[in-house]
């Protein structure tokens, strides 16, 4: 009977096996553990190398979630932060306008006080415009 899909014994590419036992291999010599010093015989198994293998994949590939946790973490801030600043320009315009409405009224209000608060509306005036077509 075939393992379900993604529960079947995981296999390394034969390059990441191989940078894997190089760098087991630097450990093993950084740490002063040798086959040749005795009592270490079980580090030579190929069983105990395995197990040695998938722990430094395992290692590798928590790394690397984390990497691409924290990734996805900045990505968010960013996009949270450039959202923030969209509505900060907008409000900015919105106020903006509303200070230029503001001042078109005051100059309205200032023309209609000048002339007597009646303005005499031109040709174009929209009431009068079937009249004078």
């Amino acid at each position: 009977m075939a393992a379900p899909a993604g529960q079947g014994k995981r296999t390394l590419p034969e390059e990441t096996r191989e940078y894997l036992c190089h760098e087991m291999i630097k450990l093993r010599r950084n740490f002063g553990i040798r086959s040749d010093r005795g009592g270490d015989e079980k580090h030579d198994r190929p069983e105990y190398e395995e197990s040695a293998l998938r722990s430094l994949a395992r290692d590798g590939e928590q790394a690397v979630a984390t990497v691409k946790r924290k990734a996805e973490e900045e990505k968010g801030a960013k996009a949270r932060a450039l959202k923030r600043q969209k509505i900060v320009n907008i409000k900015a315009k919105v106020d903006k306008m509303e200070a230029e409405l503001a001042e078109e009224e005051a100059r309205l209000v200032d023309r209609d006080g000048k002339y007597g608060g009646a303005l005499n509306p031109g040709p174009l005036y929209s009431g009068q415009l079937g009249a004078n077509c």
